[in-house]
């Protein structure tokens, strides 16, 4: 069903002039060799190919950029669908501006129903926010050439990164403690890892303040698959590369201390106390190890009048062997309703000028929903290709706190 409306999608384009090359990856599935040919068939404008083997989706993919004829190739899945619109646009585009390399649209998730969902709204070219999501994805458009040149697409890297987190915080015993935990499952190319964080507070009263202490439990469970078909054979003569699936699980704690005063806040954490080996080599020369992250915080209020309240807060990051790194903050509170602020982060880049500087500003619609939007301008290197990002934060506080009798210090 799926694979049928993908092809009927391409084939009900309004721009006319493509071709769909087709590669079957060794399916198992007789009916979808039947399904592909009888489009070729149907429309000479698609050409077929079908591998002896699985070689996934890199390999896959390679074979059709050696099909494609076009200047440009796009890239769909067996169950994407195109709007009937999608390579006119394109080519709009490419004409408006011959010189592009690379394209890449918004997209939508579709129902069982063929209801549309979940749109994902890119921007712009923005290459720092590209290393943090993959923004090309549906509808990617390459210059062919250029594919090429580089060799097509990596094989070995299919089916990366992967990571799924749940987890669960509940506050007990009159607010006083809190109790959570989460479970993290991490996959990359041949390696995995499960991480399970469970986290323990304590808030004791003292004076005109609290203090809140914290603990946490981590098991972390790393696997790593070195017989997995995609490495290099030839990797096989270095003994320090384990030659067979390995696992290894590790122990670790945290701790962390934060005092809220009446008009001041100060904490200081280490998430992982434990400097763990967390490599696989087989012989006793450590290489990659769990290292401690130390991490202070301290900001004041200063009330200007009863509506008008301005924060300074520093975040403080020190790693060993890393450079030093600091975010400064300040922000302005109005009427308690709405929000404003500026911040800096030194980052560890080279041109002296730090990692960026962002203006936000928020407000705080009612006792549950917060809203705020944020404009990043980066400093490093990157500044040359991109005029920084926007962020929207969207909060809802299902029991606000100044609701269940929680002191909230204001300053008063």
């Amino acid at each position: 069903r799926w694979l049928r409306r993908a092809l009927d999608s391409v084939r009900s384009q309004l721009y006319t002039n493509w071709e769909l090359c087709i590669v079957d990856d060794a399916s198992t599935r007789p009916e979808i060799s039947s399904i592909l040919s009888s489009y070729c068939k149907l429309d000479p404008r698609i050409r077929l190919k079908v591998r002896s083997q699985n070689g996934h989706i890199s390999a896959a993919s390679n074979d059709a950029l050696t099909m494609a004829k076009g200047e440009f190739v796009a890239l769909i899945d067996h169950d994407d669908e195109l709007q009937e619109h999608a390579l006119y646009h394109i080519v709009a585009q490419l004409q408006r501006c011959p010189e592009t390399d690379l394209i890449f649209s918004d997209e939508d998730r579709i129902t069982a129903q063929g209801k549309r969902r979940d749109p994902y709204f890119k921007g712009g070219y923005n290459p720092e926010l590209m290393l943090t999501q993959n923004l090309i994805s549906h509808l990617g458009v390459y210059r062919t050439s250029i594919a090429r040149s580089i060799n097509g697409f990596r094989i070995g890297l299919e089916g990366s990164p992967e990571t799924q987190v749940v987890s669960y915080n509940q506050r007990m015993l009159n607010n006083r403690v809190g109790v959570g935990g989460t479970l993290t499952r991490n996959v990359i190319g041949i390696s995995r890892g499960i991480t399970l964080d469970i986290p323990w507070a304590y808030r004791i009263p003292v004076k005109r303040g609290v203090l809140g202490m914290a603990m946490q439990v981590s098991v972390r469970n790393l696997y790593q698959n070195w017989a997995d078909p995609r490495l290099n054979p030839a990797l096989a003569i270095d003994n320090a590369i384990p030659n067979e699936a390995q696992s290894k699980t590790l122990v670790n704690f945290g701790c962390g201390i934060y005092y809220t005063g009446t008009n001041w806040y100060a904490g200081f954490g280490v998430p992982r106390l434990l400097d763990n080996n967390i490599d696989f080599l087989d012989f006793d020369d450590v290489f990659s190890r769990e290292v401690q992250h130390f991490y202070g915080m301290f900001g004041r209020d200063f009330d200007i009048d009863r509506d008008i309240r301005i924060t300074p807060q520093i975040l403080l990051k020190y790693v060993p062997g890393a450079p030093f790194d600091f975010d400064f903050n300040a922000s302005v509170l109005v009427k308690r309703k709405f929000f404003g602020g500026v911040g800096y982060r030194l980052g560890s880049d080279t041109n002296g000028a730090g990692e960026s500087v962002d203006v936000l500003l928020g407000m705080q619609g009612t006792d549950n929903l917060f809203f705020c939007l944020s404009y990043d301008i980066g400093l490093t290197q990157l500044y040359k290709y991109n005029s920084g990002s926007i962020e929207a934060t969207v909060r809802w506080w299902f029991n606000p706190p100044a609701a269940e009798g929680i002191r909230i210090p204001t300053g008063d």
